[in-house]
């Protein structure tokens, strides 16, 4: 417990234009039932994906922006390894890393991926030993990015780091098409904690996106078992995101950045999926 507590000391120190960033497990639930589980435990980072989809065997894969690294149960985005880039909208440089699951996008097909049919839960494990630059942030997003686009919405949870060095928990979302960003609520980030659990929720398949978040401290905790996930205190953040005004399908997926712009300006949107739409290694396979 006494090194997790230094390394978030470091970590909110921060390191002058840099992240470094660490995620344990990334967990997608669909209509109740698993649909990924990735523990990064098998060394082979993205593009590459430890689980299969639901109950086929069909392997997860990922789309990726920037490098990333796997070992020890861990996979890693550091901005020496991100994508640098220039904001189309701001002018303002960028450094970022992805790792977008290659779900199905065929609207014809509510069988395959997360529809707007389907009920799921996206969940993502990171460690607070994460540094970030100011501004920066880490997190889970849902959107309706396709393979041909940035797509038109987007609802993000993350750990952000702004401008003066202050650490929260911020929960938004993105009108990419209107090009606006809205903050739908934001805590401060509590300080001598391992890790932080980030949830996206859909509860029914007429309602938006929710967002909550828990602590977690002392070992390791699966976050694909509910049962273990009771033992947790959760923090629910106000508001929603609506993700299927536009496409009939939903994306996950875990991120890392750094970038003089902030949240609640326009040109964070190039960060976010405009600038980068084209960019990155990407290997896809049939998507389930």
């Amino acid at each position: 417990m006494a090194v997790f507590t230094a390394a978030i000391s470091l970590g909110m120190a921060g390191n002058a234009a840099a992240y470094n960033v660490t995620i344990d497990q990334f967990y997608i639930e669909k209509n109740g039932g698993q649909y990924v589980d990735d523990t990064f435990s098998d060394n082979i980072a993205p593009p590459n994906g430890i689980s299969v989809f639901g109950t086929g065997t069909t392997a997860v894969t990922y789309s990726t922006l920037g490098g990333w690294t796997e070992s020890g149960g861990r996979a890693a985005a550091n901005s020496i390894n991100g994508l640098n880039t220039t904001s189309l909208t701001s002018g303002n440089p960028l450094t970022f890393s992805r790792a977008r699951v290659n779900s199905n996008t065929n609207p014809t097909d509510l069988i395959r991926g997360l529809k707007n049919d389907d009920t799921f839960e996206v969940r993502g494990l990171f460690d607070l030993s994460s540094t970030l630059d100011i501004p920066g942030g880490y997190g889970i997003r849902i959107g309706d990015s396709g393979p041909g686009g940035p797509g038109s919405d987007r609802a993000q949870l993350s750990v952000r780091r702004s401008s003066t060095g202050d650490f929260s928990v911020s929960f938004a979302d993105f009108d990419l098409t209107a090009g606006t960003v809205t903050n739908l609520d934001a805590d401060t980030l509590q300080s001598g904690h391992d890790q932080i659990l980030l949830v996206l929720t859909r509860a029914t398949t007429s309602s938006g996106i929710t967002a909550s978040y828990a602590y977690v401290d002392g070992g390791i905790t699966d976050i694909g078992d509910n049962s273990a996930l009771a033992g947790l205190t959760f923090q629910a953040l106000s508001g929603a995101s609506n993700v299927f005004t536009g496409p009939n399908f939903a994306r996950a997926e875990f991120y890392a950045s750094e970038s003089p712009v902030q949240v609640n300006a326009p040109g964070v949107l190039a960060i976010f999926g405009l600038a980068l739409a084209g960019l990155g290694l990407t290997r896809r396979r049939k998507q389930p």
